[in-house]
């Protein structure tokens, strides 16, 4: 897979965590890759989304979506 013209586009919101009343963020990931196949492009999505060390350090504590443009 070429991912040379790959995008990813986050949008972040802050709210209000229901558990304690303080502030809790959440991240919604938009990524394009353009020319490439739609079910193959979310395989690799949702396999690079595992082995990323940011989403590893995140998990369980921001609301991520991901989805495939």
């Amino acid at each position: 897979m070429d991912a040379s013209t790959a995008t990813v586009t986050c949008a972040v919101t802050i709210g209000r965590d229901p558990a304690d009343g303080g502030y809790i963020l959440s991240a919604k990931l938009t990524v394009a890759l353009p020319g490439e196949d739609r079910e193959k492009s979310e395989q690799v999505v949702a396999q690079a989304y595992k082995l990323c060390p940011y989403s590893k350090a995140i998990h369980g504590n921001v609301d991520v979506e991901v989805t495939v443009a």
